[in-house]
């Protein structure tokens, strides 16, 4: 019996991994997800949600299991920007595929649908100048609502 270890993991991604533990998914499919994100340069997170075996909401639940965030149902959120957030600022998060949700003592709870995405992440706190929380949203939510 071989123990397979996170350095000989097939499976690069934690995403990927929770999806085959959840039985959405086999461990042959997620191979294939993940040979497809490496040869599109595309995020883990869109490969799965665009996966036709799988619907936003199991790959969302699986991104907060798997980044340990929260998971909120953007439908129920108002629109408009997040108290404490400029309307620019706003603007410039949206253009980032984000949601500002809530501000409070320096600290931005943003809605996204990748919260591992650390680049969108260190780019947010920049234009915001707030330390930023992600929240895990659905995919499709977020892009009706952007």
């Amino acid at each position: 019996m071989e123990v397979t270890t996170r350095a000989n993991d097939p499976l690069a991604c934690g995403l990927l991994r929770t999806l085959v533990r959840r039985n959405e998914v086999s461990a042959e499919q997620a191979l294939q997800l993940q040979e497809q994100a490496v040869q599109s340069r595309v995020s883990t997170v869109r490969i799965a949600s665009r996966s036709l075996s799988l619907n936003w909401r199991q790959v969302a639940q699986a991104v907060a299991e798997t980044y340990n965030t929260p998971l909120l149902d953007l439908s129920v959120v108002s629109g408009g920007s997040a108290s404490g957030v400029a309307d620019a600022t706003a603007v410039r998060l949206r253009a980032m595929d984000v949601w500002p949700l809530s501000t409070r003592g320096g600290r931005l709870w943003l809605g996204m649908a990748d919260p591992g995405d650390i680049m969108v992440l260190q780019r947010a706190a920049q234009v915001s100048g707030l330390q930023i929380t992600p929240i895990t949203v659905a995919a499709d939510a977020l892009m009706q609502a952007l």
